[in-house]
C-alpha cells in the first residue's frame, strides 16, 4: 500500500523508475531535474522523447550515448528554455 511506504522506499522508487530511466546522472544540472520531473508526470519515455526533440535527435524515447553526446554539445541554458 502506497501510504505505508517510508521516505527511503519512495526515494528508491523515484530513482529507479524516473531518475535512472532518463539518465539523469549523465545530464547537465537543471536538465536532470526537468527530465526527471517530466518523467514523473508523463512517463520516462515521453520525457526522453521531448528532450530528444529539443535537440533535434531521433525521438526514440531512450536516452543513450548518442542523445547524451548531442546534449553535451548544447548550451544547457538554451536547452532548459526549450524544455520549459
Amino acid at each position: 500500500d502506497m501510504k505505508d511506504l517510508t521516505k527511503e522506499q519512495v526515494g528508491k522508487v523515484y530513482k529507479v523508475r524516473y531518475w535512472d530511466r532518463v539518465q539523469a546522472d549523465a545530464l547537465p544540472i537543471g536538465i536532470d531535474f526537468l527530465a526527471t520531473s517530466f518523467a514523473i508526470n508523463a512517463g520516462s519515455g515521453t520525457s526522453a522523447k521531448l528532450l530528444q526533440k529539443c535537440i533535434n535527435a531521433v525521438p526514440d524515447g531512450m536516452i543513450g550515448p548518442r542523445t547524451l553526446q548531442t546534449i553535451a554539445g548544447v548550451d544547457p541554458k538554451e536547452l532548459i528554455e526549450k524544455l520549459l
